[in-house]
């Protein structure tokens, strides 16, 4: 009667057993396999086995079940403290950088309030670990948001990002980051006043090429900056693709003869600001 019993339990905790390992199976492969073989003994032990058997049986079932899926929460937990890592990271720059803001007086500095806001940040950037600072850039480029709609910290980051890489002449860095993600302006100055300005070969040239490799969305954002500094061109040039070649060849044929308009600005049409270049001889509009 008590073989019949323990039998019975047997059963059962196979059963158990089977739609457990099924349900992890893609984990657990290797249990899965060890325990069927081991299932498969059911007409030995009911052929005439010892109740010892059965007992060794069933804890060589369980110490199996546990072992062999051992690696899946720890893979689980190794994803989740990674990530979790990098929301620590970002939570302690933005806490620092935020409580650093708090000794800036607006009032007194202000139109250079938001540049030294930036510098702030830079500064905490630099002393940040390289592969923080690099998932942050990962981060904000893979950040859906609309750039008018993302947070303080992240507008800043953005634009910070875009200092540092401007500052150690970064061309490759410059793309890869405007062409996910363009802050619209950095401090006060619009983004295309910035690239014009970088001291590299061809600077403006680095805005085209992020508009090449962006997509989606991204595209469109920088398809609208590079209109607003070519305003005379995107008006013969309504068709995209014409608009940006044609960008391309002015800037490279008047390359020697003009440099970037220091009073530009978007979204303003009077003669001094409305071009973002101007003679290099006269500061007037080139045609």
């Amino acid at each position: 009667m008590v073989f019949t019993v323990a039998i019975f339990f047997l059963d059962v905790f196979k059963s158990y057993l089977a739609r457990s390992f099924l349900a992890r199976a893609r984990y657990c492969n290797s249990g899965v396999t060890c325990i069927a073989e081991l299932l498969s003994s059911r007409n030995t032990l009911r052929g005439g086995h010892s109740m010892t058997e059965i007992s060794r049986f069933v804890c060589a079932a369980v110490l199996l079940f546990s072992v062999s899926c051992d690696s899946t929460p720890r893979a689980l937990k190794s994803g989740n403290d990674l990530r979790r890592g990098q929301a620590d990271a970002r939570a302690e720059i933005k806490g620092r950088w935020e409580q650093s803001c708090k000794s800036l007086d607006e009032m007194q500095l202000g139109t250079l309030y938001p540049m030294r806001k930036l510098e702030l940040l830079i500064k905490l950037l630099e002393q940040t670990p390289a592969p923080q600072v690099q998932a942050e850039r990962e981060r904000i480029r893979k950040d859906p948001t609309d750039y008018e709609q993302m947070e303080e910290y992240d507008r800043y980051l953005l634009q910070s990002l875009f200092l540092i890489s401007a500052n150690a002449k970064d061309r490759a860095g410059l793309i890869y980051l405007l062409s996910a993600k363009c802050p619209r302006f950095i401090a006060n100055s619009p983004i295309e006043l910035e690239v014009a300005s970088l001291e590299i070969p061809q600077p403006f040239l680095v805005l085209c090429d992020s508009y090449e490799k962006a997509t989606g969305g991204e595209r469109a954002y920088l398809l609208e900056v590079l209109r607003h500094g070519f305003k005379a061109l995107s008006k013969k040039f309504p068709d995209d693709h014409s608009f940006i070649d044609a960008s391309r060849a002015w800037y490279v044929e008047n390359e020697s003869q003009i440099m970037p308009n220091p009073y530009y600005h978007p979204f303003v049409d009077f003669t001094e600001q409305r071009d973002l270049f101007v003679s290099s001889d006269t500061g007037r509009t080139v045609r």
